[in-house]
């Protein structure tokens, strides 16, 4: 059986613990939300990006984007294949740990058949999305 990044994240939160440390990403998260805002705005995504300056502006816990993309299985260039896909996406440092709010929020999702996904890195974000 196999089980999600984010179902095994929330195994280790209930257990108490934090998923291992990525051994890439990046050292500022800063660093990371420029990175996937540019992404963004290169394929024509909108997105809502939270603040970094602050807790929270929005819901306690919520992810740093929700991203409105596209899914195609035949790449970008054929969009007759194409389907909608909101991202929720949490930018984490390569040593960052997800708050016990942001650990909520992620459970509450995933009830309702949604998944943050929590990047270290662009190239993470681009696994996410392609």
């Amino acid at each position: 059986m196999r089980i999600s990044s984010a179902e095994y994240a929330n195994i280790l939160a209930r257990q108490g613990k934090q998923p291992e440390k990525s051994k890439s990403g990046v050292d500022r998260e800063a660093e990371l939300h420029a990175q996937i805002i540019k992404e963004c705005m290169k394929r024509g995504w909108p997105f809502i990006h939270n603040r970094m300056d602050r807790m929270s502006t929005s819901t306690i816990g919520a992810p740093d984007f929700v991203i409105l993309g596209v899914y195609s299985s035949r790449g970008m260039s054929d969009m007759r294949t194409h389907s909608p896909q909101i991202y929720l996406i949490e930018c984490k440092t390569r040593t960052g740990k997800l708050s016990v709010e942001q650990l909520g929020f992620q459970r509450m999702a995933e009830r309702i058949g949604h998944t943050v996904h929590v990047v270290r890195s662009l190239e993470e974000f681009l696994k996410v999305i392609e």
